[in-house]
């Protein structure tokens, strides 16, 4: 039942301020094992005037990759320049790049770092070992870059894309999904930060149904804040989150409608991707980039030589719903 609305709401922030970087990496919540071998790097690098080792951070997507990325960059005290992956695809793209990196012992962060051309790549890992690399241009001259000393830190949720040259040149850093007592206080520090008033309990059940992301966390606890606004003069209570996800059509287990629509689908039978997609009326993309991974996490879905499997986790919890 929707709750009757009380007094005039509060005005709402132009802008909620969800991308709240810790002030240091102490203060980064979760991976502790990741913090500290990168803080070991960091300290070694600030004692003996060190560059910090090329890193490369996995983990599904929401998992804070970008953030902990632009951390280290900070805590190094060095500048840093941000591009995505997909987007460098020509030889003058990686060219303009490198000549125009910032600062000796400057930061080069590459978001989606898989969607580099495999023979950008190549080039790539040169000038990760000696700062500089050669190629043949159109012109069959052979062309020489001559780079500032840099560091990489790239991020993925594919590290097989990468080919293995490249991948052996990081330092890798596996980031593991968060708990939810991680995320109840991520969602309380970001409320803080944003003036919103939340509970304990009611940021607890924003952290259940956020599947061990902080991405998702803090989508859900706009989605409770807007719906607050409107029913509730702005303060989250369970009740609200309650009706906030109902609305959302996201479940205890944080399972939007499209992953049940999958789970639903393959409850018959084994599917191929687009077999999959075009039953659950969805675009195989999506299905394997944005809803399929937290379904494999959890163990709900199987990947096999048939194809994808729901499994008997699946089934039950498909049975339930």
């Amino acid at each position: 039942m929707i709750p009757s609305t009380s007094k005039a709401a509060p005005q709402a922030p132009a802008r909620f301020n969800l991308d709240l970087i810790p002030s240091s990496l102490s203060n980064y919540i979760g991976n502790e094992q990741v913090k500290r071998a990168i803080q070991i790097n960091i300290n070694a690098a600030k004692k003996h005037n060190l560059i910090i080792p090329h890193m490369l951070f996995l983990g599904l997507r929401g998992m804070g990759k970008t953030t902990l990325a632009k951390l280290v960059a900070k805590e190094v005290g060095l500048p840093f320049t941000y591009f995505e992956g997909p987007a460098i695809n020509k030889i003058w793209d990686l060219n303009n790049i490198m000549t125009d990196l910032p600062a000796p012992n400057s930061i080069l962060i590459i978001d989606e770092i898989h969607g580099l051309d495999r023979k950008l790549s190549d080039l790539m890992h040169q000038a990760m070992d000696t700062f500089s690399y050669s190629y043949t241009n159109d012109k069959h001259k052979l062309m020489t870059i001559k780079t500032r000393p840099f560091s990489l830190i790239g991020m993925t949720t594919y590290e097989g894309s990468l080919s293995e040259p490249f991948y052996s040149r990081f330092d890798m850093h596996h980031l593991e999904p968060y708990s939810v007592i991680n995320l109840q206080t991520i969602v309380m520090n970001v409320a803080r930060n944003n003036k919103i008033t939340v509970d304990n309990a009611s940021a607890y059940q924003i952290a259940m149904r956020s599947q061990n992301t902080p991405r998702a966390a803090l989508k859900n606890l706009r989605r409770c804040y807007i719906y607050a606004l409107s029913y509730n003069n702005g303060v989250i209570n369970e009740e609200m989150v309650t009706e906030s996800m109902k609305l959302h059509r996201i479940d205890g287990m944080g399972l939007e409608a499209q992953q049940r629509a999958i789970l639903k689908v393959l409850n018959g039978r084994p599917m191929g991707l687009t077999s999959l997609a075009l039953s659950a009326g969805l675009d195989p993309k999506s299905v394997e980039t944005l809803h399929e991974p937290y379904l494999v996490k959890i163990g709900f879905i199987e990947k096999t030589v048939r194809g994808r499997v729901i499994t008997p986790t699946g089934k039950l919890y498909i049975s339930r719903g």
